[in-house]
């Protein structure tokens, strides 16, 4: 099986803004809910995909807005990995 890690990142990505986004917080407030200090620009590079994060960080991000890191994780391998009949899996790059 091949992993087409541009699309994974941005499909994580996508999954912890929706995160966010649901529990109605700027990336300002998730940060306030945090360990570490991350700043906001890297928040941002996070949820564009542009930018990795690591197994801890991705675990910090899912606690703190009451997510289950196995759960995200999840999603995007079924948003990545589906072939599900009558899906249509269009790359516009």
């Amino acid at each position: 099986m091949h992993i087409d890690s541009d699309r994974y990142q941005r499909v994580l990505g996508e999954e912890l803004r929706k995160l966010r986004r649901r529990r109605g917080w700027t990336r300002k407030e998730l940060n306030r809910h945090l360990q570490s200090d991350i700043s906001l620009q890297t928040l941002a590079t996070y949820e564009l995909g542009t930018r990795q994060c690591s197994v801890v960080r991705l675990v910090e991000l899912c606690l703190a807005m009451d997510e289950l890191p196995q759960e995200l994780l999840a999603r995007v391998h079924r948003r990545v990995f589906s072939d599900e009949p009558g899906r249509v899996r269009l790359d516009l790059a």
